[in-house]
């Protein structure tokens, strides 16, 4: 397992905050890139931080990517600010480090999972996959847009989340997956919307599925 570290960033052109995560052996090989979508709550700098180092990194370190943290002051995600936020952490990120941007995820939980969701369906060509904890799934989508739905997501929820109810999540990937939509749906049970902390077994659990749609095999 590789030893990570922890750093933060003020980007040079824009001033914006980004937290990221790197193995300490990082040399010129091109690692995945894995971009971190923080919860809701007040954003001081670097908030993303708190997912990327409790959560994130810690379950999904075996699989030698870089990682990224952005921070997002705007309710949502899919907000101008929040888009321009992740394009900017993900150009930036590709200039300091070697990435390879045919194997990239967007991670989210709760406000991150909302924003997971909604980026994966709106921009299909910008992540290979998406991995979606605790976030409400979009509206109600009708059979033409369940059957265009082409990121691969892998859903992990907590069964007694008490702020983003379970049914609508799990009434989504079975629409989905009846079209044919590559999703798989993980439920957590015993578990509530605010032990964020629980998730970072079941993410781990989700590594594998990572490799798969990467085609990769651990990275030292």
């Amino acid at each position: 397992m590789p030893a990570y570290l922890i750093e933060q960033h003020t980007l040079p052109n824009s001033g914006a905050h980004v937290t990221t995560a790197r193995p300490e052996s990082a040399g010129e090989d091109p690692r995945p890139l894995i971009v971190s979508l923080h919860y809701g709550g007040p954003v001081s700098p670097w908030y993303g931080r708190g997912l990327l180092e409790s959560v994130v990194t810690p379950a999904l370190q075996e699989l030698g990517a870089i990682f990224v943290a952005p921070d997002c002051a705007a309710e949502r995600w899919i907000e101008p600010v929040g888009v321009n936020a992740i394009n900017a952490a993900v150009d930036w990120i590709s200039t300091q480090f070697a990435v390879d941007m045919t194997r990239t995820a967007l991670v989210g939980y709760s406000k991150g999972g909302i924003g997971t969701w909604a980026l994966t369906e709106r921009f299909p060509e910008k992540f290979s996959c998406g991995i979606v904890m605790a976030g409400a799934p979009p509206p109600s989508l009708d059979p033409e847009r369940a059957r265009r739905w082409s990121t691969p997501l892998y859903i992990i929820h907590a069964e007694q989340d008490e702020l983003i109810p379970l049914a609508p999540t799990a009434d989504m990937a079975a629409t989905l997956a009846a079209a044919g939509a590559p999703v798989n749906i993980e439920i957590l049970p015993g578990v509530s919307h605010f032990e964020t902390h629980r998730f970072a077994t079941p993410l781990r659990a989700a590594a594998p599925w990572l490799r798969a749609q990467w085609g990769q095999k651990v990275s030292g």
